[in-house]
């Protein structure tokens, strides 16, 4: 999340319910944060638990089904 001065930057995900409810709008649809590199770190020489590997599959369904 990023804030200066009564402006608050944050992913919809944060606060979705309010969106759908309606308390809180969208401003500028348009507009978007730069792309960025997002990277999952695993321990080597152990197996991923199914919640770090699910965990990264939601970001990557996330990346790309927002990506333009």
């Amino acid at each position: 999340m990023l804030a200066h001065a009564g402006l608050t930057i944050a992913s919809e995900w944060m606060f979705s319910p309010e969106l759908r409810a309606g308390t809180v709008r969208t401003v500028l649809p348009e507009w978007s944060l730069p792309p960025l590199d997002l990277w999952a770190v695993l321990p080597t020489g152990r197996a991923a638990t199914a919640k770090a590997r699910t965990f990264v599959k939601f970001f990557e369904h996330k990346s790309t089904r927002n990506a333009t």
